[in-house]
Protein backbone atom coordinates (compact mmCIF):
# COMPACT_ATOMS: atom_id res chain seq x y z
CA UNK A 1 0.00 0.00 0.00
CA UNK A 2 1.31 3.47 -0.34
CA UNK A 3 1.21 5.50 2.21
CA UNK A 4 2.89 8.36 0.52
CA UNK A 5 1.23 12.25 1.13
CA UNK A 6 0.75 12.79 -2.64
CA UNK A 7 -2.12 9.77 -2.45
CA UNK A 8 -4.22 12.59 -2.12
CA UNK A 9 -3.95 16.00 -2.16
CA UNK A 10 -5.19 17.16 0.60
CA UNK A 11 -3.31 15.25 2.89
CA UNK A 12 -0.06 16.80 1.08
CA UNK A 13 -1.73 20.22 2.17
CA UNK A 14 -1.85 19.71 5.60
CA UNK A 15 1.64 17.55 5.95
CA UNK A 16 3.55 20.68 6.80
CA UNK A 17 0.53 22.61 8.51
CA UNK A 18 -0.22 19.71 10.61
CA UNK A 19 3.36 18.52 11.43
CA UNK A 20 4.04 22.12 12.65
CA UNK A 21 1.15 22.41 15.02
CA UNK A 22 2.13 18.95 15.94
CA UNK A 23 5.59 20.20 16.89
CA UNK A 24 4.30 23.53 18.69
CA UNK A 25 7.16 25.08 16.09
CA UNK A 26 7.02 28.74 14.89
CA UNK A 27 6.46 27.16 11.69
CA UNK A 28 2.69 27.29 11.98
CA UNK A 29 2.73 31.00 11.85
CA UNK A 30 3.77 30.68 8.55
CA UNK A 31 0.67 28.56 7.06
CA UNK A 32 -1.02 29.82 4.49
CA UNK A 33 -5.05 30.54 4.09
CA UNK A 34 -5.33 28.49 1.45
CA UNK A 35 -3.61 25.65 3.65
CA UNK A 36 -5.97 26.08 6.32
CA UNK A 37 -8.86 27.25 4.94
CA UNK A 38 -9.96 24.11 2.70
CA UNK A 39 -13.53 23.28 3.76
CA UNK A 40 -13.65 20.10 2.44
CA UNK A 41 -10.98 17.09 1.08
CA UNK A 42 -10.70 17.24 -2.83
CA UNK A 43 -11.99 14.02 -5.05
CA UNK A 44 -9.56 11.26 -4.91
CA UNK A 45 -9.42 7.57 -4.93
CA UNK A 46 -10.55 6.04 -1.08
CA UNK A 47 -9.18 6.55 2.02
CA UNK A 48 -9.87 4.57 4.72
CA UNK A 49 -9.66 5.77 8.23
CA UNK A 50 -9.28 3.90 11.73
CA UNK A 51 -10.33 5.44 15.27
CA UNK A 52 -8.96 4.70 18.27
CA UNK A 53 -10.87 5.90 21.27
CA UNK A 54 -14.43 5.60 20.64
CA UNK A 55 -16.06 8.01 23.51
CA UNK A 56 -17.56 10.82 22.84
CA UNK A 57 -15.02 12.98 21.52
CA UNK A 58 -14.21 9.96 19.21
CA UNK A 59 -17.79 9.42 17.82
CA UNK A 60 -17.72 13.17 16.87
CA UNK A 61 -14.28 12.65 15.32
CA UNK A 62 -15.46 10.17 13.16
CA UNK A 63 -18.74 11.82 12.01
CA UNK A 64 -16.47 14.56 11.03
CA UNK A 65 -14.04 12.73 9.29
CA UNK A 66 -16.33 11.13 6.94
CA UNK A 67 -18.19 14.54 6.71
CA UNK A 68 -14.85 15.90 5.24
CA UNK A 69 -15.24 14.94 1.80
CA UNK A 70 -16.01 12.61 -0.76
CA UNK A 71 -14.44 8.55 -0.90
CA UNK A 72 -13.95 8.83 3.02
CA UNK A 73 -14.08 5.15 4.68
CA UNK A 74 -14.50 4.46 8.48
CA UNK A 75 -13.53 1.06 8.41
CA UNK A 76 -11.90 -0.05 11.83
CA UNK A 77 -13.02 0.95 15.44
CA UNK A 78 -10.65 0.30 18.49
CA UNK A 79 -11.49 0.65 22.17
CA UNK A 80 -9.97 -0.63 25.54
CA UNK A 81 -14.06 -1.41 26.80
CA UNK A 82 -16.52 -3.29 24.02
CA UNK A 83 -19.50 -1.27 25.07
CA UNK A 84 -17.79 2.04 24.34
CA UNK A 85 -17.09 0.49 20.97
CA UNK A 86 -19.92 -0.99 20.10
CA UNK A 87 -21.80 2.66 21.02
CA UNK A 88 -19.49 3.78 18.14
CA UNK A 89 -20.68 1.28 16.36
CA UNK A 90 -24.24 1.73 16.33
CA UNK A 91 -23.99 5.42 15.65
CA UNK A 92 -22.01 4.77 12.47
CA UNK A 93 -25.24 2.12 11.61
CA UNK A 94 -27.60 4.64 12.19
CA UNK A 95 -26.00 8.20 11.34
CA UNK A 96 -24.15 6.75 8.29
CA UNK A 97 -25.18 3.35 7.27
CA UNK A 98 -21.99 2.07 7.81
CA UNK A 99 -21.61 -1.83 9.55
CA UNK A 100 -17.98 -2.43 10.86
CA UNK A 101 -17.82 -5.83 10.29
CA UNK A 102 -16.83 -7.69 14.12
CA UNK A 103 -13.67 -8.91 12.87
CA UNK A 104 -12.42 -4.97 12.18
CA UNK A 105 -13.42 -3.81 15.85
CA UNK A 106 -10.25 -4.31 18.28
CA UNK A 107 -11.00 -4.27 22.45
CA UNK A 108 -7.89 -4.73 24.90
CA UNK A 109 -5.17 -2.47 25.58
CA UNK A 110 -3.18 -4.04 22.31
CA UNK A 111 -6.60 -2.43 20.41
CA UNK A 112 -4.71 0.09 18.88
CA UNK A 113 -1.62 -1.98 17.36
CA UNK A 114 -4.37 -4.10 15.85
CA UNK A 115 -6.47 -1.05 14.18
CA UNK A 116 -2.55 0.01 12.73
CA UNK A 117 -2.29 -3.47 11.03
CA UNK A 118 -6.00 -3.78 9.86
CA UNK A 119 -5.23 -1.87 6.37
CA UNK A 120 -6.25 1.79 7.20
CA UNK A 121 -4.70 4.49 6.09
CA UNK A 122 -5.39 7.31 8.57
CA UNK A 123 -5.76 7.12 12.17
CA UNK A 124 -8.04 9.29 14.29
CA UNK A 125 -6.56 9.29 18.01
CA UNK A 126 -8.68 10.11 20.32
CA UNK A 127 -8.13 8.17 23.60
CA UNK A 128 -7.69 10.07 26.81
CA UNK A 129 -4.23 12.10 26.52
CA UNK A 130 -2.66 9.56 28.59
CA UNK A 131 -1.95 7.15 25.50
CA UNK A 132 -1.50 9.29 22.89
CA UNK A 133 1.90 9.50 22.90
CA UNK A 134 2.24 5.45 22.83
CA UNK A 135 -0.41 5.40 20.02
CA UNK A 136 1.04 7.76 17.84
CA UNK A 137 4.59 6.54 17.76
CA UNK A 138 2.91 3.42 16.65
CA UNK A 139 0.98 5.06 13.77
CA UNK A 140 3.92 6.99 12.45
CA UNK A 141 6.23 3.66 13.00
CA UNK A 142 3.96 1.72 10.39
CA UNK A 143 3.16 4.80 8.51
CA UNK A 144 0.16 5.94 8.76
CA UNK A 145 -1.36 9.28 8.68
CA UNK A 146 -2.74 10.80 11.84
CA UNK A 147 -5.46 13.02 13.80
CA UNK A 148 -4.49 13.58 17.27
CA UNK A 149 -7.26 14.90 19.42
CA UNK A 150 -5.75 17.53 21.68
CA UNK A 151 -3.98 17.05 24.58
CA UNK A 152 -1.11 15.49 22.74
CA UNK A 153 0.23 14.56 26.76
CA UNK A 154 -0.10 14.87 30.22
CA UNK A 155 3.31 15.37 31.55
CA UNK A 156 7.09 16.04 30.30
CA UNK A 157 8.19 13.03 28.71
CA UNK A 158 4.72 12.54 27.18
CA UNK A 159 5.38 15.55 25.14
CA UNK A 160 8.55 15.30 24.65
CA UNK A 161 8.03 11.77 22.96
CA UNK A 162 5.36 12.91 20.66
CA UNK A 163 7.64 16.30 19.72
CA UNK A 164 10.56 13.38 18.41
CA UNK A 165 7.52 11.35 16.42
CA UNK A 166 6.59 14.66 14.93
CA UNK A 167 9.66 15.22 13.41
CA UNK A 168 9.97 11.27 12.18
CA UNK A 169 6.19 11.84 10.79
CA UNK A 170 7.87 14.50 8.90
CA UNK A 171 10.41 13.09 7.36
CA UNK A 172 8.49 10.21 6.33
CA UNK A 173 6.23 12.73 4.25
CA UNK A 174 3.29 12.06 6.32
CA UNK A 175 0.28 14.47 7.33
CA UNK A 176 -0.37 15.04 11.31
CA UNK A 177 -3.61 17.31 12.05
CA UNK A 178 -4.28 17.99 15.64
CA UNK A 179 -7.69 19.27 17.14
CA UNK A 180 -7.14 22.70 17.50
CA UNK A 181 -10.55 23.12 15.33
CA UNK A 182 -10.77 27.25 16.11
CA UNK A 183 -7.13 27.73 13.89
CA UNK A 184 -9.37 26.22 11.08
CA UNK A 185 -12.58 27.58 10.83
CA UNK A 186 -12.93 30.26 8.12
CA UNK A 187 -14.40 32.86 10.03
CA UNK A 188 -11.94 33.74 12.65
CA UNK A 189 -8.78 32.64 10.11
CA UNK A 190 -10.65 35.52 8.10
CA UNK A 191 -10.65 37.92 11.23
CA UNK A 192 -6.82 37.02 11.73
CA UNK A 193 -6.05 37.41 7.90
CA UNK A 194 -7.55 41.25 8.36
CA UNK A 195 -5.98 42.48 11.85
CA UNK A 196 -2.66 41.41 10.34
CA UNK A 197 -3.50 42.99 7.15
CA UNK A 198 -4.33 45.67 8.65
CA UNK A 199 -7.51 45.87 7.29
CA UNK A 200 -8.76 45.77 11.24
CA UNK A 201 -7.15 48.35 13.06
CA UNK A 202 -9.95 49.30 15.70
CA UNK A 203 -11.86 46.96 17.69
CA UNK A 204 -14.89 47.97 19.45
CA UNK A 205 -16.38 45.08 20.83
CA UNK A 206 -15.46 41.08 20.16
CA UNK A 207 -17.58 38.03 21.50
CA UNK A 208 -15.61 34.41 21.77
CA UNK A 209 -15.21 31.15 23.13
CA UNK A 210 -11.60 32.00 23.96
CA UNK A 211 -11.18 35.70 25.81
CA UNK A 212 -7.84 35.72 25.00
CA UNK A 213 -7.65 35.68 21.52
CA UNK A 214 -8.21 38.91 20.36
CA UNK A 215 -5.02 39.53 22.35
CA UNK A 216 -2.72 37.19 20.19
CA UNK A 217 -4.26 38.26 17.04
CA UNK A 218 -3.38 41.45 17.78
CA UNK A 219 0.10 40.52 18.87
CA UNK A 220 0.46 38.12 15.87
CA UNK A 221 -0.03 41.31 13.77
CA UNK A 222 2.83 43.67 15.63
CA UNK A 223 5.24 40.49 15.02
CA UNK A 224 4.21 40.76 11.30
CA UNK A 225 4.94 44.92 11.46
CA UNK A 226 8.00 43.80 13.02
CA UNK A 227 9.10 41.85 10.46
CA UNK A 228 8.06 43.73 7.47
CA UNK A 229 10.18 47.03 8.77
CA UNK A 230 6.77 48.71 10.05
CA UNK A 231 8.31 49.32 13.47
CA UNK A 232 6.10 52.82 14.21
CA UNK A 233 2.72 50.59 13.58
CA UNK A 234 4.38 47.71 14.88
CA UNK A 235 4.18 49.93 18.45
CA UNK A 236 1.38 51.24 18.03
CA UNK A 237 -0.33 47.68 17.38
CA UNK A 238 1.63 46.01 20.44
CA UNK A 239 0.25 49.41 22.39
CA UNK A 240 -3.40 47.81 21.42
CA UNK A 241 -2.17 44.01 22.57
CA UNK A 242 -1.18 45.50 25.67
CA UNK A 243 -4.43 46.98 26.16
CA UNK A 244 -6.65 43.75 25.52
CA UNK A 245 -4.44 41.47 27.62
CA UNK A 246 -4.96 44.03 30.59
CA UNK A 247 -8.84 44.09 29.81
CA UNK A 248 -9.35 40.67 29.77
CA UNK A 249 -6.62 40.22 33.23
CA UNK A 250 -4.77 37.07 31.79
CA UNK A 251 -1.46 37.35 33.42
CA UNK A 252 -0.03 34.88 30.42
CA UNK A 253 -0.78 37.37 28.01
CA UNK A 254 -0.19 40.32 29.56
CA UNK A 255 3.34 38.63 29.71
CA UNK A 256 3.20 38.17 26.50
CA UNK A 257 1.85 41.63 25.44
CA UNK A 258 4.67 43.09 27.51
CA UNK A 259 7.28 41.40 25.58
CA UNK A 260 5.84 42.33 22.14
CA UNK A 261 6.15 45.73 23.49
CA UNK A 262 9.73 45.18 24.56
CA UNK A 263 10.39 44.07 20.96
CA UNK A 264 8.40 47.11 19.24
CA UNK A 265 10.12 49.44 21.14
CA UNK A 266 13.49 48.55 20.96
CA UNK A 267 13.02 48.56 17.15
CA UNK A 268 11.56 52.42 17.25
CA UNK A 269 14.74 53.41 19.00
CA UNK A 270 13.74 53.40 22.52
CA UNK A 271 15.74 50.98 24.88
CA UNK A 272 14.39 52.51 28.15
CA UNK A 273 10.72 51.30 27.21
CA UNK A 274 12.08 48.54 25.91
CA UNK A 275 13.99 47.65 29.30
CA UNK A 276 11.15 48.70 31.32
CA UNK A 277 8.47 45.86 29.15
CA UNK A 278 10.57 43.04 28.95
CA UNK A 279 11.42 43.19 32.78
CA UNK A 280 7.93 43.29 33.53
CA UNK A 281 7.49 40.38 30.86
CA UNK A 282 9.99 38.28 32.68
CA UNK A 283 8.25 39.18 36.49
CA UNK A 284 4.59 38.13 34.98
CA UNK A 285 6.17 34.54 33.45
CA UNK A 286 8.25 33.88 36.35
CA UNK A 287 5.40 33.77 38.77
CA UNK A 288 2.74 32.06 37.11
CA UNK A 289 5.89 29.69 35.50
CA UNK A 290 4.58 29.70 32.08
CA UNK A 291 8.07 28.12 30.83
CA UNK A 292 7.33 28.60 26.84
CA UNK A 293 6.33 32.08 27.13
CA UNK A 294 8.96 33.17 29.53
CA UNK A 295 11.78 31.21 27.31
CA UNK A 296 10.49 33.64 24.51
CA UNK A 297 10.82 36.54 26.59
CA UNK A 298 14.55 35.72 27.93
CA UNK A 299 15.46 35.28 24.05
CA UNK A 300 13.90 38.50 22.76
CA UNK A 301 15.11 40.33 26.08
CA UNK A 302 18.82 38.40 25.65
CA UNK A 303 18.60 39.75 21.82
CA UNK A 304 18.14 43.02 22.74
CA UNK A 305 20.79 43.24 24.95
CA UNK A 306 23.09 41.77 22.76
CA UNK A 307 22.81 44.01 20.31
CA UNK A 308 23.54 46.87 22.52
CA UNK A 309 26.72 44.77 23.58
CA UNK A 310 25.41 44.17 27.32
CA UNK A 311 27.44 41.48 28.52
CA UNK A 312 23.89 40.27 30.12
CA UNK A 313 22.85 38.84 26.85
CA UNK A 314 24.66 35.64 26.04
CA UNK A 315 23.56 34.69 29.54
CA UNK A 316 19.63 35.76 29.29
CA UNK A 317 19.85 33.70 25.63
CA UNK A 318 21.90 30.56 27.17
CA UNK A 319 19.07 30.16 30.14
CA UNK A 320 16.24 30.95 27.37
CA UNK A 321 18.20 27.72 24.96
CA UNK A 322 18.61 25.39 28.06
CA UNK A 323 14.86 26.09 28.82
CA UNK A 324 13.54 25.28 25.10
CA UNK A 325 15.54 22.32 25.54
CA UNK A 326 13.92 21.36 28.98
CA UNK A 327 10.66 21.62 27.39
CA UNK A 328 11.31 19.70 24.33
CA UNK A 329 10.56 23.35 21.81
CA UNK A 330 13.18 22.11 19.24
CA UNK A 331 12.45 25.09 16.85
CA UNK A 332 13.22 27.37 19.71
CA UNK A 333 16.60 25.83 20.94
CA UNK A 334 17.84 26.34 16.84
CA UNK A 335 17.12 29.79 16.93
CA UNK A 336 18.72 30.48 20.76
CA UNK A 337 21.54 28.46 19.53
CA UNK A 338 21.51 31.00 16.64
CA UNK A 339 21.31 34.31 18.33
CA UNK A 340 24.77 33.05 20.20
CA UNK A 341 26.43 31.89 17.49
CA UNK A 342 26.23 28.11 17.88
Amino acid sequence: MDHSVNRRDFLGQFAAAGTALALGTRADAQVTRDVLGAPKAPDGQVLKAGLIGCGGRGRGAMINFLDAGPNLQLTALADLFPDRLEAARQQLKADKGIDVPANRCFTGFDAHQKLIDSGVDIVLNCTPPHFRPMHFAACVEAGKHCFLEKPLGVDAAGVRSVLATSEKASSKGLAVMTGTQLRREQPRMEVRNRVIDGAIEHWQASRDSTPYSLTYLTIAAALTRLAGGETEAALETARKALDYADRSRFRLEQGAAHRVLGQAYAATGNPVEAEAAFRESLGILEAIRSWPELGQTLLAYGQFKLRRDDVEGPALIERARAMFEEIGATGWVDEAQAAIGR
